[in-house]
């Protein structure tokens, strides 16, 4: 069911929106590795929801309905780590 979530999600704000809410197990546990870094738990949760947002309605890879749930996690997390990466190295995270 998940996949096909994924699959409407570009175009689907309810899917994407179910599908954010399917994962949240998960965002949470990214939210928690984010919140030991310089992030408080609130904002490290608001920015793990985001990426997942982003990341669900914006890759053309999830349109395929082969990607499982365990490779959107991966994909958000990388995306996180990316994005924190970025911030750290251009001075906006310390």
């Amino acid at each position: 069911m998940l996949e096909n979530l994924f699959s409407l999600a570009p175009e689907d704000d309810i899917a994407a929106l179910c599908a954010v809410v399917a994962l949240l197990p998960e965002l949470t546990r990214i939210a928690r590795l984010l919140a030991r870094g310089s992030l408080d738990a609130e904002e490290a949760q608001s920015e793990a929801i985001a990426i997942a947002w982003e990341v669900i309605t914006e890759s053309p890879d999830l349109r395929s309905e082969t990607r499982g749930s365990d490779k959107v996690v991966s994909a958000i997390w990388n995306e996180a780590r990316r994005s924190f990466r970025i911030e750290a190295a251009c001075g906006l995270r310390t």
